[in-house]
């Protein structure tokens, strides 16, 4: 069994729900993150479809709330490292957050990729799971299979 992991987390709470990511290893001191908007006055739909500044949030809080799925991935150092570089990379350097481009889906599958994990967020989940994300119109699992 390999020392470090990358786990990919699924809130289906709240009107859209939410993906985060950690790394954990030996030496990998890097909280769970997740990417949303900066301010509070950006939350509104309208605003986030063209780009609003964001952040990368600490998600330790959401990792065992109800419905909350994880998907683990098991990495070698190197991968765990070029993980933890990106997220790092990205809380310091966060970017614009856009509902259908720059959000939490594409934060995760930065991680994924930096790692080299040779799968998509909307693999790693079921469509089902996907499906129950977020309010029953349009939420975060519909994203992340467009």
């Amino acid at each position: 069994m390999t020392e470090y992991t990358m786990t990919v987390y699924a809130d289906p709470n709240g009107p859209v729900g939410h993906f985060f990511v950690g790394v954990a290893g030996p030496n990998i001191n890097m909280p769970v993150s997740g990417k949303y908007m900066r301010d509070e006055a950006y939350k509104n739909v309208a605003k986030s479809i063209f780009g609003v500044p964001g952040k990368i949030s600490d998600d330790r809080d959401h990792t065992n709330g109800e419905g909350v799925i994880r998907k683990d991935f098991p990495l070698n150092k190197e991968q765990a490292e070029k993980a933890a570089a990106y997220i790092k990379n990205a809380r310091e350097n966060p970017g614009e957050y856009e509902l259908f481009g720059h959000n939490c889906i594409s934060f995760a599958q930065g991680a994924l990729d930096a790692a080299e994990v040779k799968t998509r967020v909307d693999k790693a989940f079921s469509a089902e799971e996907l499906d129950a994300m977020g309010n029953p119109v349009y939420g975060a699992g519909d994203e992340a299979q467009r």
